[in-house]
Protein backbone atom coordinates (compact mmCIF):
# COMPACT_ATOMS: atom_id res chain seq x y z
CA UNK A 1 0.00 0.00 0.00
CA UNK A 2 1.49 3.12 -1.26
CA UNK A 3 1.64 5.98 2.15
CA UNK A 4 -0.02 9.18 0.99
CA UNK A 5 1.98 12.68 1.61
CA UNK A 6 0.68 15.14 4.53
CA UNK A 7 -1.73 17.06 3.80
CA UNK A 8 -2.79 20.02 6.35
CA UNK A 9 -6.45 22.00 6.29
CA UNK A 10 -6.13 25.44 7.25
CA UNK A 11 -9.71 27.21 7.48
CA UNK A 12 -10.78 25.12 5.02
CA UNK A 13 -8.26 25.17 2.00
CA UNK A 14 -5.76 22.46 1.67
CA UNK A 15 -2.55 23.53 2.52
CA UNK A 16 0.33 21.98 0.98
CA UNK A 17 3.31 21.18 3.09
CA UNK A 18 7.00 20.95 2.05
CA UNK A 19 6.85 17.16 0.83
CA UNK A 20 4.24 18.07 -1.57
CA UNK A 21 5.97 21.20 -3.00
CA UNK A 22 9.52 20.35 -3.17
CA UNK A 23 10.58 23.76 -4.27
CA UNK A 24 8.45 25.78 -1.25
CA UNK A 25 11.56 24.96 1.14
CA UNK A 26 14.54 25.50 -0.67
CA UNK A 27 12.88 28.91 -2.25
CA UNK A 28 11.85 29.83 1.81
CA UNK A 29 15.94 29.73 2.87
CA UNK A 30 16.91 31.66 -0.27
CA UNK A 31 14.10 34.41 0.37
CA UNK A 32 15.42 34.47 4.33
CA UNK A 33 18.61 34.90 3.27
CA UNK A 34 18.51 38.04 1.23
CA UNK A 35 16.31 39.43 3.76
CA UNK A 36 19.46 38.92 6.37
CA UNK A 37 22.07 40.36 3.71
CA UNK A 38 20.00 43.30 2.79
CA UNK A 39 19.20 44.31 6.64
CA UNK A 40 23.10 43.87 7.08
CA UNK A 41 24.52 46.41 4.31
CA UNK A 42 21.54 48.68 5.63
CA UNK A 43 23.19 48.50 9.44
CA UNK A 44 26.46 48.49 7.73
CA UNK A 45 26.21 51.68 5.82
CA UNK A 46 23.72 53.68 8.45
CA UNK A 47 25.33 56.92 9.99
CA UNK A 48 22.56 57.88 12.30
CA UNK A 49 24.61 60.78 13.85
CA UNK A 50 26.03 58.98 16.72
CA UNK A 51 29.43 59.95 17.88
CA UNK A 52 31.78 57.84 19.79
CA UNK A 53 34.06 61.15 20.50
CA UNK A 54 36.74 58.96 20.61
CA UNK A 55 38.50 62.09 18.14
CA UNK A 56 38.09 64.22 20.97
CA UNK A 57 39.88 62.32 22.97
CA UNK A 58 43.63 64.15 24.26
CA UNK A 59 45.85 61.33 24.87
CA UNK A 60 48.17 62.22 27.36
CA UNK A 61 52.45 63.07 26.55
CA UNK A 62 55.43 61.48 28.24
CA UNK A 63 53.59 58.52 29.08
CA UNK A 64 56.48 56.76 31.32
CA UNK A 65 56.90 52.55 30.41
CA UNK A 66 56.83 51.14 34.10
CA UNK A 67 57.05 47.58 33.18
CA UNK A 68 60.68 46.58 33.14
CA UNK A 69 60.97 47.84 37.15
CA UNK A 70 61.12 45.98 39.93
CA UNK A 71 57.74 45.38 41.73
CA UNK A 72 57.93 44.29 45.03
CA UNK A 73 54.18 44.77 46.10
CA UNK A 74 52.94 42.23 48.77
CA UNK A 75 54.34 38.95 47.28
CA UNK A 76 57.87 40.39 46.77
CA UNK A 77 60.03 39.64 44.10
CA UNK A 78 60.44 35.65 43.26
CA UNK A 79 64.60 35.25 44.13
CA UNK A 80 66.50 37.42 46.62
CA UNK A 81 68.83 38.34 44.13
CA UNK A 82 71.15 40.57 47.01
CA UNK A 83 71.80 37.42 48.88
CA UNK A 84 75.54 37.40 48.02
CA UNK A 85 75.68 40.15 50.46
CA UNK A 86 74.19 38.87 53.09
CA UNK A 87 76.18 36.64 55.90
CA UNK A 88 73.92 36.03 58.59
CA UNK A 89 70.14 37.12 58.04
CA UNK A 90 68.82 40.36 60.04
CA UNK A 91 65.72 40.41 61.81
CA UNK A 92 62.40 40.77 59.59
CA UNK A 93 60.41 43.82 60.03
CA UNK A 94 56.60 44.96 59.67
CA UNK A 95 56.14 47.17 56.58
CA UNK A 96 52.77 48.94 57.04
CA UNK A 97 53.50 51.33 54.18
CA UNK A 98 50.70 49.77 52.19
CA UNK A 99 48.30 50.53 54.73
CA UNK A 100 47.99 46.54 56.03
CA UNK A 101 51.23 44.78 58.01
CA UNK A 102 53.65 42.75 56.02
CA UNK A 103 56.33 40.88 57.62
CA UNK A 104 59.27 41.48 55.29
CA UNK A 105 63.03 39.86 55.55
CA UNK A 106 66.26 42.10 55.97
CA UNK A 107 66.21 42.42 51.93
CA UNK A 108 62.39 43.88 51.83
CA UNK A 109 61.32 40.85 50.31
CA UNK A 110 58.08 38.97 51.39
CA UNK A 111 58.91 35.85 53.59
CA UNK A 112 57.70 33.23 51.95
CA UNK A 113 58.87 29.43 52.32
CA UNK A 114 57.54 25.99 53.32
CA UNK A 115 56.59 24.03 56.55
CA UNK A 116 57.86 21.00 57.86
CA UNK A 117 56.20 18.75 60.08
CA UNK A 118 58.28 17.28 62.72
CA UNK A 119 55.87 17.37 65.90
CA UNK A 120 54.26 13.42 64.62
CA UNK A 121 51.95 14.65 62.52
CA UNK A 122 47.67 14.73 62.39
CA UNK A 123 47.15 12.23 64.00
CA UNK A 124 49.96 11.57 65.59
CA UNK A 125 52.55 9.04 64.52
CA UNK A 126 51.56 9.70 60.79
CA UNK A 127 54.77 11.36 59.77
CA UNK A 128 58.08 10.71 60.80
CA UNK A 129 60.59 13.75 60.91
CA UNK A 130 62.53 13.94 57.76
CA UNK A 131 65.50 16.08 57.74
CA UNK A 132 66.17 18.28 54.32
CA UNK A 133 69.61 17.89 52.59
CA UNK A 134 71.63 21.09 52.04
CA UNK A 135 70.78 20.73 48.31
CA UNK A 136 67.64 20.37 48.82
CA UNK A 137 67.66 23.68 50.76
CA UNK A 138 69.90 25.22 47.88
CA UNK A 139 66.77 24.39 45.74
CA UNK A 140 64.34 26.13 47.99
CA UNK A 141 66.68 29.58 47.68
CA UNK A 142 67.98 28.99 43.98
CA UNK A 143 65.23 27.25 42.32
CA UNK A 144 61.90 28.45 43.97
CA UNK A 145 62.83 31.78 45.18
CA UNK A 146 62.01 30.69 48.93
CA UNK A 147 63.62 32.16 51.68
CA UNK A 148 61.47 31.04 54.87
CA UNK A 149 61.18 26.93 56.59
CA UNK A 150 58.12 26.72 59.31
CA UNK A 151 58.57 23.91 61.46
CA UNK A 152 56.25 22.45 63.72
CA UNK A 153 59.22 21.27 65.98
CA UNK A 154 57.16 19.60 68.44
CA UNK A 155 53.53 18.92 69.68
CA UNK A 156 51.23 19.52 72.61
CA UNK A 157 48.43 17.28 72.21
CA UNK A 158 46.58 14.69 74.24
CA UNK A 159 47.23 12.19 71.76
CA UNK A 160 51.40 13.24 71.93
CA UNK A 161 53.53 11.70 74.85
CA UNK A 162 56.75 12.98 73.38
CA UNK A 163 58.60 15.27 76.57
CA UNK A 164 60.07 18.69 75.81
CA UNK A 165 63.33 18.69 74.08
CA UNK A 166 62.70 15.58 72.44
CA UNK A 167 63.55 17.17 69.38
CA UNK A 168 65.88 19.35 69.95
CA UNK A 169 69.23 18.09 68.02
CA UNK A 170 66.62 18.41 65.00
CA UNK A 171 65.92 21.94 65.61
CA UNK A 172 69.78 22.67 66.09
CA UNK A 173 69.92 20.87 62.65
CA UNK A 174 67.55 22.88 60.79
CA UNK A 175 69.01 26.26 62.02
CA UNK A 176 72.32 25.13 61.06
CA UNK A 177 71.12 24.36 57.71
CA UNK A 178 68.68 27.32 57.52
CA UNK A 179 71.85 29.60 58.45
CA UNK A 180 74.02 28.09 55.35
CA UNK A 181 71.15 28.60 53.53
CA UNK A 182 70.29 32.09 54.23
CA UNK A 183 67.17 31.50 54.97
CA UNK A 184 64.41 32.51 58.03
CA UNK A 185 63.22 29.67 60.40
CA UNK A 186 60.42 30.03 62.19
CA UNK A 187 59.96 27.57 64.87
CA UNK A 188 56.72 26.97 66.38
CA UNK A 189 54.74 24.30 68.29
CA UNK A 190 52.76 22.09 66.89
CA UNK A 191 49.35 20.39 68.19
CA UNK A 192 48.98 17.06 66.29
CA UNK A 193 45.31 18.56 64.89
CA UNK A 194 43.87 19.65 67.70
CA UNK A 195 43.81 22.98 66.61
CA UNK A 196 43.45 26.06 68.85
CA UNK A 197 44.03 24.12 71.85
CA UNK A 198 46.97 24.11 74.45
CA UNK A 199 46.60 20.67 76.16
CA UNK A 200 49.25 21.48 78.57
CA UNK A 201 50.31 24.81 79.67
CA UNK A 202 53.51 23.35 81.24
CA UNK A 203 54.58 21.76 78.29
CA UNK A 204 54.39 24.50 76.29
CA UNK A 205 56.17 27.12 78.78
CA UNK A 206 58.94 24.33 79.03
CA UNK A 207 59.38 24.02 74.83
CA UNK A 208 60.02 27.98 74.68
Amino acid sequence: MASKRPQIHFGGILMLDNYTKPGAFGLGIILRNSLLAVGILTLAGCDSGVKNNNEFLEMPENIVDTSAEPNDGPLGEIVDLTLDDVTVRGRPHIDKSLGYNVIRTDLNTAMRGVSLSFDGGDPYGSIAAKMPTAAQMESLVVDYGFNTVHVYLEGDAGQNPDPVGTNEALGDELVRLTRDAKMYLIITMGNNGENGAIHSMEKTLGFW
